[in-house]
């Protein structure tokens, strides 16, 4: 049964409408609590309609309720019934803005800190006071700090480039990813290139703890939305240059097993306990170990992973190292995390 109906408070806020073009003209003429209408505009046939006015607002209907008694008892109800969901429908819309504010919120926090590094980055480099000088001057002046400084020159470039690519996953984050008409777009790409990608920003970081990343050789192909597994790449190497026990190795390997691809970051790095395994894959949540050494950061880290592989099609297992090696009053444990990629779209049939 084909229901049409407008419902307006009596402020004249709209609360809830699904009329038609044709129903415009019938919702304008109608003042009876139940009426036929023998030729309906949209469907054509006989259908009954009826509007209530009172405290509350107007409530229009109209519907192929067979008896009158029966369509004006269900306009009645909806005319009263339909007001008390004003209370909840007003407390979910306060609650909805106050996550996207938080969403907002955090974005702008995020993007703010960042810019401000890369600010940071080229003030240490070219002095405050010469960005006000001639264009000739300066330029002069950049050339001739490249040519002191290519190692120093080189690093920063490294590191803006990291903030960047950070700065890019909160855009993805935020604009495709946290709206609900997000589109992916999947497509296959070489699964090795697309992490080398992400850690080559990291460079500066693993250089500055003597960690050395060996990336095994592989050119097979993964079925991905690449700006999404972006994101959760670059989470996973950001956690693997702050947790990895320094002067040691993070390996990087792939299996293929029948139409997937796994990858395997092998690391020694915080130990993480047994009961909290599933736990750092909660929005929020930061290890023991992380906090403990006040190297805990937002808790969005393994969250955002587990996210991104799901929205791919894939999923992301950590398993935790059990033998304990304390080193400089922190715990670390041979910790593996696997990233299941698809290798092509299959038909459900």
């Amino acid at each position: 049964m084909k229901k049409h109906y407008s419902i307006t408070s009596h402020d004249n806020e709209l609360i809830s409408d699904n009329l038609g073009i044709e129903c415009k003209e019938c919702y304008l003429n109608c003042n009876s609590r139940g009426s036929l209408v023998q030729n309906c505009p949209k469907y054509g046939g006989i259908r009954r309609q009826g509007k209530v006015v009172n405290n509350n607002g107007i409530t229009f209907l109209c519907d192929e309720t067979k008896t009158t008694k029966l369509f004006r008892d269900k306009l009645e109800g909806l005319s009263y019934a339909f007001y008390d969901l004003l209370i909840p429908r007003k407390q979910f819309e306060i609650e909805a803005k106050q996550i996207e504010q938080q969403r907002v919120n955090r974005l702008i926090h995020n993007l703010t800190s960042l810019n401000a590094h890369n600010i940071q980055e080229i003030d240490d480099f070219i002095p405050q006071e010469l960005l006000g000088t001639n264009y000739q001057r300066l330029l002069e002046f950049i050339q001739v700090e490249i040519k002191k400084n290519i190692k120093n020159t080189a690093t920063m470039f490294l590191r803006i480039a990291k903030h960047n690519v950070h700065m890019k996953t909160e855009f993805s984050i935020y604009k495709k990813l946290d709206r609900l008409d997000a589109a992916l777009e999947f497509t296959l790409h070489p699964i090795r290139k697309v992490i080398l990608n992400v850690l080559h920003t990291f460079f500066v970081d693993f250089t500055n703890q003597n960690i050395y990343v060996n990336v095994s050789s592989f050119n097979e192909r993964v079925l991905i939305d690449y700006e999404s597994i972006q994101v959760a790449l670059y989470h996973l190497i950001e956690n693997a240059s702050k947790y990895t026990m320094s002067n040691t190795s993070v390996e990087i390997s792939f299996e293929e097993i029948v139409n997937e691809i796994e990858v395997h970051f092998k690391m020694k790095s915080l130990y993480v306990d047994n009961d909290e395994v599933e736990k750092i894959f909660i929005e929020g949540y930061s290890g023991k170990a992380a906090k403990e050494y006040k190297l805990n950061g937002d808790g969005i880290g393994m969250w955002q992973i587990n996210r991104m592989m799901k929205l791919n099609n894939g999923k992301v297992q950590f398993i935790n190292g059990q033998d304990i090696e304390n080193v400089r009053d922190k715990k670390f444990a041979d910790n593996k995390i696997i990233l299941t990629f698809k290798k092509k779209m299959y038909n459900s049939d």
